[in-house]
């Protein structure tokens, strides 16, 4: 019974796995999000192809996920580096929640289903990308270094956008459809090391 309780936790191993996916994860992500940040109407959509585009990394990093707990780390540190950027907590209360989701639908499958990773990820990405609720909750502070760093027609624009009820659900969404395409594009790519880890 105690070996059995060993296996499960992570190991320096796990770990480092969750360090180097979770580096590669950040960078590619402010990457992103500097390129398409720079035009309001093109940040509106960032969700979308940002999890389209994390989504090679992503699912090799899902691939190797045996153990409850990785995942739910990887969101922990983005939602913390979106607190520490000034965008508020919501990437980091929601990406832990469906952070949390995503670990049970692989777990339930014994992390042996391509289609549940997919899943998970897709889930997964709503939770990170929702410090896009801050454009509607966003203190007066948080607007005026917005309007400092981007300008005041970027800041007034983007407000505008997310002044309509249907944008944010529907970033939330693009989010979500982004995870879905990301992780079959991601799939298809990295088809013979799922075959490898017994995913496929």
């Amino acid at each position: 019974m105690k070996k059995q309780k060993n296996i499960n936790v992570l190991s320096g191993k796990d770990l480092m796995t969750v360090g180097i996916f979770t580096a590669v994860y950040l960078v590619i992500y402010i990457l992103v999000s500097c390129v398409l940040g720079i035009i309001p109407i093109v940040s509106i959509l960032m969700s979308f192809f940002s999890s389209i585009i994390l989504g090679i990394p992503m699912m090799l990093y899902f691939s190797k996920i045996k153990k409850f707990g990785m995942v739910l780390i990887t969101y922990i540190v983005n939602g913390t580096v979106m607190v520490l950027l000034g965008l508020g907590v919501y990437s980091l209360t929601i990406g832990i929640i469906c952070a949390l989701i995503a670990e049970l639908i692989l777990r339930s499958a014994k992390y042996q289903s391509a289609n549940r990773a997919i899943l998970a990820f897709a889930i997964a990405c709503v939770g990170a990308n929702a410090n896009t609720i801050y454009w509607v909750t966003g203190s007066a502070q948080f607007l005026e270094r917005t309007a400092a760093s981007m300008g005041t027609d970027y800041m007034t624009t983007v407000v505008n956008y997310f002044s309509y009820p249907w944008v944010l659900p529907g970033v939330m969404l693009s989010a979500f459809a982004g995870g879905l395409l990301g992780g079959l594009l991601g799939r298809s790519v990295l088809k013979k090391h799922f075959i490898k880890s017994g995913l496929i």
